[in-house]
């Protein structure tokens, strides 16, 4: 068998187990939708009212702040899931919450 008929059956195989609603999978995506949507709804909790508090408010290193801001979001998202992983792993800071790997149902 070729590479390429090893990448194709492998291709029907994941649409197979896709509409064949495998509960694995459903569960699979059940948690990825979850974590996801909890990540976009903090995330947009906190953001928005700290972005409405940085563009009206007048304090100081507000521009120091700004440049922050802006330079976290030109970070590429490797760097940014690196750094992340790095601390939530064992030997890191974080490591104590064990949240590195999918949870659990």
């Amino acid at each position: 068998m070729s590479s390429a008929d090893f990448l194709v059956q492998g291709i029907i195989k994941a649409f197979e187990l896709i509409f064949s609603l495998n509960p694995y999978i459903l569960s699979i995506t059940g948690v990825s939708i979850r974590v996801s949507g909890t990540a976009t709804l903090l995330a947009t909790l906190t953001a928005i009212p700290l972005a409405f508090a940085i563009s009206f408010m007048h304090f100081r290193g507000k521009q120091t702040l700004i440049t922050l801001v802006n330079t976290g979001m030109g970070l590429p998202p490797v760097f940014c899931r690196s750094f992340c992983f790095f601390n939530d792993s064992a030997v890191g800071p974080l490591g104590f919450l064990n949240i590195v790997y999918t949870k659990k149902q």
